[in-house]
């Protein structure tokens, strides 16, 4: 998958790609890939675009999955975007774009440790994008909500109604970057998701993300019934 991409890519761009596969839950791992990928050149731009989720009640997930999960989200973000900055700050030039969620603003019982580990990335991401301004580098956070990708097969669920098509986020987040936004949430309704999220009391945005993710859980099993899994 990875090399057809890259080969895509190629083809539709006239750009030169080179694909690296790396296990992102891995602090060697990712030294190494680092290292392969400063080989080929100066990195100007860099996506924490790798991450996944997991649905359930926390202490029936697998211990090693959901380490891994985390540690993809958290682990990987950090270290390459450590790696990346001192190189950047030197040129007065870089962007980052890190990959968040609507979930980062709420807490979702039912998928804790993955709003969880995207609330780091927001808050991470924020607090770059004040230590960095005015050196030429800038620091951008996407944070947008169901998108149709492999994210909800992967977590076991049903990909909500609604979900944004992965190639308009793609370009929101692009555009946001290249203008050095701070934080962009796409969409209207994720847009104001994120805002009440951030001025209604805790208690009643603990229960809502509760309700959410219930109902996304509901519909998958639901879908599995009708498809005779």
């Amino acid at each position: 998958m990875l090399k057809r991409a890259s080969s895509s890519i190629r083809h539709e761009h006239a750009v030169e790609t080179v694909p690296i596969v790396a296990d992102l839950s891995d602090v060697e791992s990712i030294r190494t890939l680092w290292n392969r990928a400063v080989e080929v050149g100066e990195i100007d731009v860099l996506v924490n675009n790798a991450g996944y989720g997991m649905a359930g009640p926390f202490h029936a997930t697998s211990p090693e999955e959901t380490i891994r999960m985390a540690m993809t989200h958290v682990l990987a973000t950090t270290c390459l975007t450590r790696l990346a900055l001192p190189s950047m700050l030197k040129r007065r030039r870089g962007w980052i774009l890190n990959v968040a969620s609507t979930a980062a603003f709420q807490p979702l019982p039912g998928m804790a440790a993955y709003a969880a580990a995207k609330a780091y990335v927001l808050h991470l991401s924020e607090a770059l994008s004040r230590e960095v301004r005015g050196t030429g580098v800038t620091v951008t956070c996407i944070a947008p909500g169901p998108v149709r990708t492999d994210f909800f097969r992967t977590a076991g669920m049903r990909t909500p109604r609604g979900a944004m098509d992965p190639a308009r986020v793609a370009e929101i987040a692009v555009r946001a970057m290249m203008r050095g936004k701070r934080v962009v949430v796409p969409g209207p309704w994720n847009a104001a998701v994120a805002y009440l999220a951030r001025i209604m009391p805790r208690g009643i945005v603990l229960r809502v993300g509760e309700m959410i993710t219930k109902r996304w859980l509901r519909r998958s099993r639901a879908s599995t019934r009708r498809d005779g899994r």
